[in-house]
């Protein structure tokens, strides 16, 4: 194993210009939980804009990249999440925090139930979309929003029983008449303050 490392580090916060290419000194296994993975590939999230523009701190200078796939190269004596074969590690970089985001929603911040009517902002969206799939494995009913019909047909896919346009719909009629007027057990919402409002 190689003793360097390339990395997008900064050491102050900012635009896009304070990312850096640098090669570093390769972590060290110093603790029974750390995992050392060569990464093939790499997620690109919101938290890493947050950590760059210095919304959420971190002591600098530090490496970006909260997410990733690839190929374990040494392991202390716990935890590490094996991918199961076959599965695309594009995919697996890609929804490593999304799908934990999703599931601690649905198990956690609202214990999703059968028979539940669930509303979930931004249904095609990277937690939307996964937030739709399990909201329809637990037997619950799904009411997802998106911006155009080619969205549309994505969420069906994953299960929605229904799909609201907001392009084109009153979002809040739209869920009234879905559910008879008794409105959903839970809202899911992955877009922020411009919809807190509504619902």
């Amino acid at each position: 194993m190689a003793s360097s490392m390339k990395a997008i580090q900064i050491k102050s916060t900012g635009g896009v210009e304070v990312l850096e290419h640098v090669t570093i000194e390769r972590p060290k296994i110093t603790g029974p939980t750390d995992v050392l993975v060569k990464n093939h590939f790499a997620g690109v999230n919101f938290i890493d804009k947050y950590h760059r523009t210095g919304l959420f701190t971190l002591s600098l200078p530090a490496v970006l990249g909260q997410e990733g796939a690839g190929v374990v190269e040494a392991v202390g004596e716990d935890n590490v999440a094996k991918i199961p074969d076959g599965f695309d590690l594009k995919l697996a970089a890609a929804s490593l925090l999304q799908g934990l985001t999703s599931l601690v929603l649905v198990t956690q911040s609202y214990e999703v139930k059968k028979g539940d009517w669930i509303f979930i902002y931004a249904a095609a969206g990277g937690c939307g979309f996964l937030l739709v799939q399990l909201v329809k494995n637990c037997g619950a009913h799904v009411i997802g929003t998106v911006s155009n019909d080619e969205k549309a047909k994505l969420v069906i896919s994953a299960g929605a029983e229904h799909v609201i346009n907001y392009s084109t719909q009153n979002v809040v009629e739209e869920v009234m008449r879905i559910t008879d007027n008794k409105g959903v057990h839970a809202v899911f919402d992955g877009v922020g303050k411009d919809t807190f409002e509504p619902l």
